[in-house]
Order: C-alpha cells, then structure tokens, then sequence
C-alpha cells in the first residue's frame, strides 16, 4: 500500500487545523467603537490567499463579518451609498432552510448599499457587500451585532442572538 495518500491526508488535516490568521482590513484595534453601518476598508491588496489555494478567499469585514469570496467579479468595486443589484439567499447560520431568498422574485433584489435605504439592509450586509466586484458571488457571515442582535426578527423565524449567513451574487448598479 502506498504511503503518499495517507501522508498527503494527514498533512490536509493538519493545515485544515491551523488558524488562518485572517487579516483586519480595519487595521485598528477600536474598531468596535465604530458606528455598525460603517464599511471596513476594502482594500484587495488585504485578501488573504494563495493562487494555489483551492478554498475560497476570505475578508475580514470588522467586527465579526467575513466574506469568503467564490466567484470574483471582474466589474467596478461597490462603493458605500450604490445603488446595488444583487440576489441572495439568507440562513439563520447552521439551518438548513433559508428565511429569505430572491430565488422566487421574478426581479433581483435593488438596495442603496447603506443601513437606511428602501429597503434597508442590516449593517453587517453592507459591510460584507461594500467593495465587492459586479459579477462576484460571496458568501457573507453576518454577527448578531451586525444582524437583528438581541431581539431577533421573529417573524421571519429569526432568533435572538442570531449570526446569518448570505450567499449573494452581485449583478450590476444603477
């Protein structure tokens, strides 16, 4: 039998255990203090990855938020205050069934990408959409913070103290 399997997946459990020392796009350490709705910096040079690494890439939005980025876009970056285009699925994070989804409108979602446009967004959504690319498909870890926080939203079956989690496609911007 061939030692090269067993070794090649004893060294991806090892890597798969080690931190990914992520990287604040913050770059301070006050960053809490912040106001929610305020987007971290989306600097790209920022992106922890390798060309070789088969896992998505991931950002550190701030407060709690990631991104991990599936598909990068090659359109203009979302600035704080677009008028975005998108569609997504929203989970409580670790449920199974999404509790909102554009899957079943017959347009995609338009939102001013700031935390009191019609529709608003909640802040950790802004965060984790400001500085994607058209065309990106991401998947974004919202905190309870960031989210509905203490009261939760009930009525779209969502508890008190929940993270979500988005799978988002960005299609364009008006």
């Amino acid at each position: 039998m061939s030692r090269s399997p067993i070794l090649l997946a004893a060294l991806l459990a090892v890597l798969s255990a080690c931190s990914d020392d992520e990287i604040n796009v913050d770059g301070d350490a006050n960053s809490a203090e912040r106001a929610s709705s305020e987007p971290a910096s989306t600097d790209s040079s920022l992106v922890r990855s390798r060309a070789d690494d088969p896992r998505p890439r991931k950002l550190d939005r701030g407060r709690g938020c990631y991104v991990d980025l599936l598909v990068e876009g090659p359109g203009r970056a979302l600035a704080a205050g677009d008028e975005v285009i998108f569609t997504y699925e929203a989970r409580v994070c670790g449920a199974d069934a999404p509790f909102a989804s554009t899957r079943e409108w017959t347009e995609p979602c338009v939102a001013k990408l700031d935390t009191t446009g019609n529709p608003p967004l909640i802040a950790g959504l802004v965060r984790g959409l400001t500085g994607l690319t058209i065309g990106t498909k991401a998947r974004i870890e919202v905190p309870p913070e960031l989210a509905y926080g203490k009261e939760g939203l009930p009525s779209a079956g969502i508890p008190a103290d929940a993270a979500l989690v988005f799978e988002v496609e960005v299609l364009g911007i008006r």
